[in-house]
């Protein structure tokens, strides 16, 4: 689902040892996941960290309400955007690359 301004964020961003494979017709159509190389298991349960924006069901994530949530007080007054301005000032060059952990169909 998108917003009048295009796609949302709704898939969560992948780890580099995960692996996914969609499909768009006339919805989208997971075809494969993997996290290690190992299919993701429909009746397992996981646990996954996403910011409490897209937590709160923020960019048509509306299914991550329906979740437990876990917290970690050491992180309740971290703001993502702070996070990444301290990485930022001890690293000052980025070299982004394109790992192909979302494939489309």
């Amino acid at each position: 689902q998108g917003s009048s301004k295009g796609p949302t964020g709704a898939f969560p961003h992948l780890s580099s040892n995960s692996r996914l494979e969609y499909l768009i017709d006339d919805a989208v159509t997971i075809l494969s996941f993997k996290v290690n190389g190992v299919e993701v298991d429909d009746e397992q349960l996981y646990i996954i960290g996403v910011t409490s924006f897209v937590a709160d069901g923020n960019e048509g994530c509306k299914s991550w309400t329906r979740s437990n949530r876990l917290r970690n007080a050491a992180w309740d007054d971290s703001f993502i955007s702070k996070v990444l301005l301290q990485y930022l000032s001890c690293h000052r060059t980025i070299t982004p690359l394109l790992e192909g952990r979302v494939k489309k169909r």
